[in-house]
Parts: structure tokens; sequence; C-alpha cells
């Protein structure tokens, strides 16, 4: 049998299987943290600053971001957390930001429903979401099949293994 790849040259095949969303030119981890952050605070969250920001970056820019965001906001809890020993004043330009120093769990803790799942789906190498979707289909007593031929049977052999270790090592979320 014969498969579309086989009839692809190699440049072609690579091209097949990068994606479709490629890196952001101009990209500024700094810049897109600090607007997630502000789209995170307060009582309404600002989807489409999530949006915009998180479906127009590669994994790799958005793991540079989830970083930045890290570096950014735990300072800034820190900060808090010395200021509230310090001086007990409610009104300290700190005080307001509640921030977990983690964007994903920021995400979850800001986002309800399907969002919060594709949002936060987005925070992860392609591996690990991988192989937490595979955990999904495996838990419980009904095996969702479909899932698993879905993943299964559209990666490459270096794709599986890294899913499988990322399985293994419980970098799923």
């Amino acid at each position: 049998m014969t498969h579309t790849s086989d009839l692809l040259s190699p440049e072609e095949n690579v091209k097949q299987t990068q994606g479709t969303i490629f890196p952001a030119p101009n990209f500024n981890p700094i810049m897109d943290a600090q607007l997630l952050g502000g789209a995170l605070q307060g009582i309404s969250c600002e989807k489409d600053v999530l949006i915009d920001i998180l479906t127009q970056r590669c994994n790799s820019q958005r793991l540079m971001i989830a970083e930045a965001y890290r570096d950014m906001y735990s300072r800034v809890r820190h900060s808090h957390f010395v200021l509230s020993f310090t001086s007990f004043s409610p009104s300290s330009s700190a005080a307001g930001q509640v921030f977990s120093q983690d964007l994903i769990t920021d995400l979850k803790e800001n986002l309800s429903h399907h969002f919060k799942e594709v949002m936060v789906g987005l925070m992860y190498p392609p591996a690990s979401y991988d192989a937490h979707e595979l955990w999904h289909a495996l838990k419980g007593v009904d095996t969702e099949e479909k899932c698993l031929i879905d993943i299964l049977a559209s990666r490459s052999n270096m794709e599986i293994f890294q899913m499988k270790e990322a399985y293994l090592m419980r970098n799923v979320f």
C-alpha cells in the first residue's frame, strides 16, 4: 500500500507535519506576558487579548511567554508578600495583583468550560498535551478508542516516543 507521505519529498513531508501556526514576527515574550497579566486581572477576563496572543504564537513562543509571566509575576507576588508584612496598607501598588506566578494556573482560575480547556491546552508542549488526552481516553471503564486512534495514527514514531516519555514522567496536566 502506498501512503501519501511516501509520494512526497522529505522537505514536503516535513512541511506537512509542521502545523499551521508559525513563529510570530517581532515576538516579545515580556510584552505578551504583561498583556496576559492585564487581561487576567480583575473580575472580568479580557478573552480577546488571550485569543489574540495565545493563538497567534507557536508553541515554543507560548512556552517563552509562560516563563516570562512566571518571572514577572513571581516578583510581583514576592513584593506583595513583603509589602503585606512591612506595610499594612491595602492600597499599595502590588496589593491588587493576585497572580499565582504560573500562567497555566491563572488561566485555569480565570476561565471556564471549553474556553479554559483550549487556552490551557495551548500552553503545553504537544507531547504533554497528547499524553494528557491519552490518559483521559484510557481512564475509567469506557476507553475512548476514537481518541486513541486519532492521536496515535497521526503521530510519527518520534512524536509517540516523546508522548510516552511525557506520560511516564507524569508531565501531563
